[in-house]
């Protein structure tokens, strides 16, 4: 009579096994695999900043074209203001059909400071991290059956030095989806689905 009670003891706790609760915690630490996650942006090194036809061959812009150009001249003068980048200016002129052409390039180069935050990238470009993002909250946990189960987390955003620099703009806090099955050595991560919501 033991060899049978012994069977029935076995089968039954494989199967509250394979039919466990997913946790909270448990479910915040097998998530926390997938992060940090890095927000970078590219910017090219050769960065055009302005191109806008000359209406008269004095090369004289008219109110609207110098407006436009003294806008884009102070995001460059931003980024040389903050010891992040220096710049060599570059100005071009050209002729199309019946109308002369204005364009204006900066050659960017980060300096020691935004260097801390480079990434590799294109050889034309230039590559920055500006943000990081981390899991912050599990919101619930939804069970779908005995083997799946749904998990609804908040992501949290930390911005460096870089971020407002370069007019970033990422949500701050993000809803996502996750879902997990149940495998005989516990809850593996099935996918995880695209932003649910997020906050400025």
């Amino acid at each position: 009579m033991r060899r049978p009670l012994l069977f029935i003891i076995v089968i039954s706790l494989f199967v509250h096994g394979c039919s466990k609760d997913m946790s909270r915690r448990e479910a915040k630490n097998k998530l926390k695999q997938l992060y940090p996650l890095y927000i970078t942006v590219n910017m090219k090194k050769n960065h055009y900043v302005f191109s806008s036809p000359i209406f008269d061959y004095n090369g004289v812009l008219n109110g609207s074209q110098q407006h436009e150009l003294q806008e884009a001249e102070s995001f460059v003068n931003k980024l040389k203001a903050s010891e992040y980048f220096d710049y060599i200016k570059r100005d071009e002129y050209g002729d199309l059909f019946d109308r002369r052409y204005y364009t204006m390039y900066y050659d960017l180069t980060p300096r020691a400071k935004a260097r801390r935050y480079q990434v590799k990238s294109d050889p034309n470009e230039l590559a920055f991290v500006v943000a990081t993002k981390t899991i912050d909250k599990i919101i619930g946990i939804t069970k779908l059956d005995n083997n799946h189960c749904k998990v609804e987390y908040t992501s949290t955003l930390t911005k460096n030095e870089l971020y407002d620099l370069l007019n970033i703009s990422h949500p701050s806090i993000e809803n996502h989806t996750a879902y997990f099955i149940l495998y005989d050595d516990g809850w593996r991560l099935q996918k995880v689905d695209e932003v649910v919501e997020h906050k400025e």
